[in-house]
């Protein structure tokens, strides 16, 4: 099987990543060991199965690390045997950094979250279902029961009044917030 790489002729890599078309083509610096196992694994999965095959491949470039969707589409003869690979990169670092900047985000309001000395619950808008709550709430109510936790505050027993609830979301309806509202809650023994 014949590796086959054709650039664009509009298409300086350099440009992109600050690299010569030489290096695109050959051996690309700031691409791991791994990585580039990685690729000759996909390139050999490609001409096995027959299907195309896409991953990611990072590359450390002197701007900093790049991230390419890469994809190797087998290219079949009229007796499907493959005898060419057509490679296509994609730069999706955007896509990558704001994931994992939405996961650092994501793990700093959790660590938030649980260690607030604050009572605090998830709850969904729509029914009033708690989705999770943090040790201060776990504290004040009592231990969390076995099993699945989920269900209306009122509904888990620990509302007094049901119109809390009804006022609660009314309050939390959009472009609104709710704010030293106070309710009646009882512990999970029944104080």
């Amino acid at each position: 099987t014949e590796f086959l790489q054709r650039e664009n002729a509009a298409f300086d890599p350099k440009d992109l990543i600050g690299m010569s078309l030489e290096n695109v083509g050959g051996s690309i610096p700031g691409l791991s060991d791994e990585s580039l196992e990685r690729s000759r694994s996909c390139f050999q999965e490609a001409m096995a199965t027959r299907r195309p095959v896409t991953w990611q491949m990072d590359i450390d470039a002197p701007m900093g690390r790049l991230c390419f969707e890469t994809s190797v589409f087998p290219v079949l003869d009229e007796r499907g045997v493959c005898t060419h690979l057509l490679r296509t990169w994609r730069d999706v670092t955007l896509r990558v950094r704001v994931a994992e900047e939405l996961c650092a985000s994501e793990e700093r309001f959790a660590q938030a979250f649980r260690a607030s000395p604050v009572p605090m619950t998830i709850s969904r808008l729509s029914d009033g279902h708690v989705i999770d709550s943090n040790d201060s709430f776990e504290a004040m109510v009592g231990p969390r029961p076995p099993g699945p936790y989920d269900g209306a505050p009122f509904d888990l027993g620990l509302l007094t009044d049901p119109r809390d609830q009804d006022r609660l979301a009314a309050g939390l309806a959009p472009d609104r917030s709710v704010r030293d509202q106070e309710i009646r809650i009882r512990t999970r023994d029944g104080r």
